[in-house]
């Protein structure tokens, strides 16, 4: 008996995954999440939406190469499709991550400065 079926990975769930991992180190890696609280609000939307055009495209050069496997083909709807997704990944797990205390101080401080 099979206690758990195994987890397909589509270039769309990859992509997801990379999505919420790259908000996350945004959020709580040391030197990189100060950086990024220290930055306007269009910047940190802007280095969000290259990274996430990045991925995308890097993720269906690869299925497109065949080193990750795709029972479907690849096509433009499918990878803006993935695109849209990932931005709405990325941007709700920014949203829903609690802020560290040295976040809070960079954004006070960028906020008195602006």
């Amino acid at each position: 008996m099979e206690l758990m079926q195994p987890i397909e990975f589509t270039p769309e769930k990859i992509i997801a995954v990379i999505a919420v991992i790259a908000s996350l180190l945004a959020s709580y890696f040391p030197a990189l999440s100060t950086w990024y609280a220290g930055l306007r609000s269009e910047i940190k939307s802007g280095i969000m939406i290259g990274g996430m055009a990045i991925v995308t495209v890097t993720i269906f050069l690869l299925v497109n190469n065949g080193l990750i496997p795709s029972d479907s083909p690849i096509t433009w709807q499918r990878a803006l499709y993935a695109f849209v997704q990932a931005l709405i990944f990325n941007a709700g797990a920014y949203i829903v991550s609690p802020q560290t205390s040295k976040v809070k101080q960079v954004k006070a401080a960028r906020d008195f400065i602006i």
